[in-house]
């Protein structure tokens, strides 16, 4: 993360905030702005919101759920 500071401290911003507070239609802001397909988190209870929030989104089909990790396919552009 440091680097990535460094390098775009904007989307690092967005990066950092985005399981905070998920804004909505969080999968098409991860999709449109770091260009991902995919989402790979550790389970965190703070973030439960981002989850479920990017859980129910239509486009998002859930790959996996752990008790420590979660797998999204969040589509392509």
């Amino acid at each position: 993360p440091t680097f990535f500071l460094i390098r775009d401290p904007e989307l690092y911003r967005l990066w950092f905030q985005i399981p905070r507070s998920p804004p909505p239609d969080v999968s098409g802001v991860i999709r449109d702005r770091f260009g991902a397909r995919f989402v790979l988190c550790r389970w965190d209870d703070r973030f439960r919101d981002f989850f479920f929030r990017l859980a129910f989104e239509p486009r998002v089909q859930t790959i996996a759920v752990s008790s420590g990790w979660a797998v999204y396919d969040i589509g392509s552009r």
